[in-house]
């Protein structure tokens, strides 16, 4: 039976609120959000209202018992005669208020101008955090709770010095943005935040995958009855094919790096010749780290992205970043996306990721979206 709750931002439990069945959508390494409705009542009443109904200061949360399906802070409140309706967002929306930018700073704050040079910045301003990338995205978090604790846990640093990232305070950028922006790098991790309920209190635990986040392997069967799974779409995207890649790195005086690679991964299977260019990597010189990036590039680059919808029911705990197995025999008298699907992978078992998912209690199902596991 799932219930709603709500937590102050520290993350102590306010009470049960008497919602409507909310619907929620979350996203591997984006942020999510909830939307739901608590009609006027005697109990809502009884509440304490202004706790409740603080934007970016309360937390709502949908559970299971103890088990939480989505939890996240209170980003726009309507309210009418009839009752409230209200937009919450997840683990994410609170770093979008929060800035990467050096704690120590403000002990010698001053407004006025400051000299920047890049290539001999003032110390203060630059956080320069070391080691994997959870360590990184682990750092970047830490520095911001400096300024204000918040209900979250941080895994133990791995150390080392796999990576190297600086990062400015004079560009002000949100927390949530650099954390984007580690997780869409080339070889960048999985990033989510995990709500759990300890005692009665709510956290988020933050999660970064090596490189993926994989907590469980499902494996459905679209002609076994007892699986309810139905494919409901399908979108394949050839924007990112390419069998032969020429890559550009950085420019001193009078040379340029180049590298190039290629492959028969399409041609062998009836494709023309397809060529792509990577010049984003000016900053490069070393020839090894270039053709490793063009690599990745070809490597995602020898099948068109397929994205698939699912659908089955909202009983199992299906996680954003969980691998799928779907077993899917000859589609004869199916549906037209699942006969493309075949048409595509041919019948047999094909593996999939899910990205995102949508839930909506109110039907008892919820929407996978998941993409092909070359």
């Amino acid at each position: 039976m799932l219930s709603v709750h709500v937590y102050d931002a520290q993350g102590r439990h306010i009470g049960r609120i008497p919602a409507d069945p909310p619907s929620w959508k979350q996203t591997v390494s984006r942020a999510g959000g909830m939307t739901l409705g608590v009609p006027d009542s005697r109990q809502l009443r009884r509440l304490p209202l202004g706790s409740l109904l603080r934007e970016y200061g309360s937390i709502w949360s949908v559970q299971d018992g103890r088990r939480v399906r989505h939890a996240g802070w209170l980003l726009h409140c309507k309210a009418t005669d009839e009752g409230l309706s209200l937009d919450v967002g997840d683990g994410w929306s609170i770093w979008d208020k929060r800035l990467v930018v050096r704690h120590g700073l403000m002990g010698s704050w001053h407004d006025g101008e400051v000299v920047i040079d890049e290539q001999h910045p003032p110390g203060d301003w630059v956080l320069t955090l070391t080691g994997t990338y959870r360590d990184i995205a682990r750092g970047l978090l830490a520095e911001a709770l400096k300024f204000g604790a918040l209900p979250y846990r941080l895994p133990d640093p791995q150390g080392g010095s796999a990576h190297v990232r600086d990062y400015d305070s004079w560009d002000f950028a949100p927390v949530g943005q650099r954390l984007s922006e580690l997780a869409g790098l080339e070889d960048g991790p999985e990033i989510r935040f995990d709500p759990l309920v300890e005692g009665d209190r709510l956290v988020w635990r933050l999660t970064v995958g090596e490189p993926e986040i994989v907590d469980s392997r499902w494996r459905m069967d679209l002609d076994r009855p007892g699986d309810r799974v139905t494919v409901t779409g399908l979108d394949a995207d050839g924007g990112a094919m390419t069998g032969e890649v020429f890559g550009l790195g950085g420019r001193k005086e009078d040379t340029v790096l180049v590298a190039h690679t290629s492959s028969a991964c399409l041609g062998d299977r009836g494709w023309p010749v397809l060529q792509s260019a990577d010049t984003s990597h000016s900053t490069v010189s070393v020839l090894g780290t270039l053709q490793s990036h063009l690599a990745d590039e070809l490597r995602s680059g020898c099948r068109p992205q397929t994205t698939v919808g699912l659908r089955c029911p909202i009983g199992r705990d299906i996680h954003v970043g969980d691998w799928l197995d779907l077993k899917a025999g000859p589609a004869v008298d199916a549906g037209l996306s699942r006969m493309v699907l075949t048409a595509r992978t041919g019948p047999g078992t094909i593996p999939l990721k899910v990205t995102d998912i949508a839930a909506d209690p109110g039907t008892g199902w919820q929407d996978l979206q998941t993409r092909v596991r070359w």
